[in-house]
């Protein structure tokens, strides 16, 4: 049983169980259904707090292990530009070589636009990116009163802590 069919049961039962005029307890079998109820409703939480911590540590697992793929990625990808450039440095244009297993030879790359001082181009050749906003700094200026304007404004959100 999840845990909305719980809580409705539960109110249910509250509802047959007592009286809403006077608070009188009219059945006192629903009371121990209530407690059946609640005790079912908080093994269901714990029952999802620990699949939330059983799938974190299978997250935290499968994490360290991309980490020891992705370094492996990086060693073989700095191998094969290292190998690349060598074989640039000292290959000259137009040779080939060709056996039953590989072809190699040179290929014209496209035009690359080499620049000093992008802030020297004429502006329409500049693009100027969007306003970056310094949250550390507004922050602190809300809470000080030194900042009261309506385009930001501090949020408290809550999480589900599980230990």
């Amino acid at each position: 049983m999840n845990l909305f069919d719980i809580d409705d049961e539960i109110a249910a039962f509250f509802d047959r169980a007592i009286d809403p005029k006077t608070g009188e307890i009219l059945d006192g079998t629903a009371l121990d259904e209530i407690e059946r109820l609640k005790s079912q409703r908080e093994q269901t939480l714990f029952g999802c707090a620990a699949l939330i911590k059983n799938n974190n540590a299978d997250i935290e697992s499968l994490k360290e292990h991309k980490r020891g793929i992705d370094s492996k990625i990086k060693a073989l990808t700095n191998r094969v530009d290292s190998v690349r450039k060598y074989m640039g440095y000292n290959f000259k244009k137009d040779e080939k070589f060709k056996n039953e297993f590989h072809t190699i030879y040179t290929m014209k790359n496209s035009t690359l636009i080499v620049l000093a001082k992008p802030e020297d181009l004429p502006v329409e050749y500049q693009r100027i990116l969007p306003v970056e906003t310094k949250k550390k700094e507004l922050k602190a200026d809300i809470i000080s009163g030194e900042y009261s304007g309506t385009g930001a404004k501090i949020e408290r959100g809550f999480t589900v802590a599980i230990r």
